[in-house]
């Protein structure tokens, strides 16, 4: 069993997508016998939840959160420059990595660390473990979730100034160098970095979210009339709803059996205002985010799970909420690049249906097929032979990670 040093600037009680798939990975190393210390920071950003609650309560005295004063602008200013010069990249975050280099230093020198872990929201922790590793020669296994600053397709890239893109390519770049092994949850993400950096195929390793050996039940009582379909998570600008908004007002003025939409989540202004436009007021609704076990508990009372992705040439993305929409055993609706990681997994391991994100028919026909299915209570038909849960499952994924070790 190994002694683990987990970093990451996003670790509950602070609830978001990449927070939560990393308590959940701490969760189930404990539960494989190793040991792991988190160092982690306050999560200011939009967040479900910020207390320490189930499942995540044997998570907290493992937890060093990271915190410092804000300081004048002196003693920013001095802190920054310190810690640009130390780590040698201007980037934001640098303060937090200063303060989390120097706690993890002091762990690794008391000898109680086999391997340091660093983990994504953003690329900030990665810096961290480029320093431990050149100065403490410790190993070392980054992964990322998400492309690198600087090389998200469109919709998702934003404007980056020519010195931070070229910044930001130098340090991922030696990142990838210097880690022992990089780990990424998609091979289409993987082949996303390797068309942009270099990296050796040796040090890569495909991991994908876990989902946890939960003995929680969360069995809930299904709606007898019409379809009710539920988003977990915001539907931020990136993930343009029109087409399916289209298609669910298509299949409402078609039928009496009618077809529900909750989101739960923040919705952007663009979908909001669609809503209205297309008279969808009565069938589409976003609901307030809640902590992990509720939301999961809430999730159960709907027929389908809906995964909503941006229009990407190719979709190199693995949603978190695939691991969590897989324990809940109900047919996952993916409404996805044709040429995608998701498509590509429920056509290999079942549990859902794709759908051509570009194509409103396409939609509307999938939807009409879980409808019929629903009608004919056959929902249980999509799962049933599914193998999604052993490819996400704790076991599978654990023994992944340890063969990195």
């Amino acid at each position: 069993m190994a002694n683990i040093l987990f970093i990451a600037s996003g670790f509950p009680p602070y609830e978001f997508s990449e927070n939560i798939a990393n308590g959940k990975l701490v969760l189930a190393l404990l539960n494989s016998g190793h040991s792991v210390q988190v160092i982690s920071k306050i999560d200011e950003g939009q967040t479900y939840n910020s207390e320490w609650r189930e499942p995540w309560l044997q998570l907290k005295p493992l937890t060093l959160t990271i915190t410092y004063p804000v300081g004048g602008s002196w003693q920013r200013s001095c802190e920054i420059i310190k810690n640009t010069i130390r780590f040698g990249y201007p980037i934001e975050g640098i303060r937090w990595a200063g303060f989390t280099y120097k706690k993890a230093k002091e762990l690794i020198q008391e000898g109680n660390i086999d391997i340091i872990l660093t983990r994504s929201p953003s690329d900030i922790a990665h810096l961290v473990g480029l320093r431990l590793k050149k100065k403490l020669k410790v190993k070392w296994i980054a992964n990322w979730n998400d492309p690198s600053t600087g090389t998200w397709p469109d919709p998702y890239e934003r404007y980056l100034t020519t010195w931070k893109r070229i910044i930001s390519k130098k340090y991922t770049q030696e990142i990838l160098k210097f880690a022992d092994t990089i780990t990424f949850p998609s091979e289409m993400l993987a082949a996303n970095f390797k068309a942009h950096f270099r990296i050796e195929d040796s040090r890569t390793a495909i991991i994908p979210h876990i989902m946890l050996n939960d003995q929680v039940s969360y069995e809930g009582v299904l709606p007898a009339n019409g379809l009710h379909i539920v988003h977990s998570g915001n539907m931020s600008i990136e993930r343009d709803p029109t087409n399916l908004f289209m298609a669910l007002k298509r299949l409402n003025d078609q039928s009496d059996e009618k077809v529900y939409l909750d989101i739960m989540g923040v919705i952007s202004k663009q979908a909001s205002d669609l809503i209205e436009d297309l008279n969808l007021n009565k069938f589409i609704r976003a609901i307030e985010p809640m902590p992990y076990y509720r939301a999961m508990k809430k999730m159960a009372e709907y027929d389908v799970l809906l995964i909503l992705e941006a229009k990407l040439t190719i979709g190199i993305f693995l949603p978190s909420k695939i691991s969590d929409y897989a324990q809940l055993n109900k047919p996952i609706l993916a409404i996805s690049p044709q040429n995608g990681e998701v498509k590509r997994l429920l056509e290999k391991y079942g549990g859902g249906v794709a759908s051509d994100n570009s194509s409103v028919a396409d939609i509307a026909d999938k939807i009409l097929f879980i409808k019929k299915m629903k009608t004919e209570n056959r929902l249980d038909e999509i799962v049933i032979n599914s193998s999604l849960k052993e490819y996400l499952g704790e076991n599978r994924v654990v023994k992944l990670l340890e063969s990195s070790f």
